[in-house]
């Protein structure tokens, strides 16, 4: 798009101004470590969505609050940014499960789900989804209530460690 006779970047200008939240997917992710740094801005501020209780970063216990009004599939469900340490993983059906609270608890504790389409992209960057294990996480994704509250993860810069910023 074109402002002022110079090219703007419209995604950066709508997550800059609040008006919209970052949504890595596994077919576009460019560019996303810049979209995420105008989010935390605009986060700050606190303008826009971000400023908003709906577009809130919320605790693994407010997700478990919520799960009784998610939808069953996650592609019904609302985006959200959820922060916690994720305890374990799973693995089920080629499906990585992350776990934010301890083994054989699935049913109550909020879980990141990777979709065996996607744990490729994991691998593809170095990386594998073990490297969350134990580790603080501001995870973003579509919610839904299966056997508890989950979050369906699209790429790896959807789950990006806290410590590491």
């Amino acid at each position: 798009m074109r402002e002022r006779g110079a090219w703007a970047w419209v995604q950066d200008a709508l997550v800059s101004e609040g008006l919209a939240l970052v949504r890595p997917r596994r077919d576009n992710a460019a560019r996303v470590q810049d979209l995420l740094r105008a989010e935390r801005s605009a986060r700050a501020a606190p303008l826009g969505v971000s400023g908003d209780p709906a577009g809130r970063v919320r605790s693994v216990d407010d997700l478990i609050l919520e799960a009784a009004v998610l939808p069953e599939r996650c592609a019904d469900g609302p985006y959200l940014v959820v922060r916690g340490v994720v305890d374990h993983l799973a693995v089920m059906d080629r499906a990585v499960y992350l776990n934010f609270g301890p083994a054989g608890d699935e049913a109550r504790d909020p879980t990141l789900r990777i979709d065996p389409r996607d744990v490729g992209l994991w691998l593809a960057l170095g990386l594998t989804p073990q490297r969350y294990a134990g580790q603080s996480v501001e995870a973003r994704g579509k919610a839904s209530a299966r056997g508890g509250a989950l979050l369906c993860i699209e790429h790896p810069a959807a789950i990006p460690i806290l410590s590491d910023r």
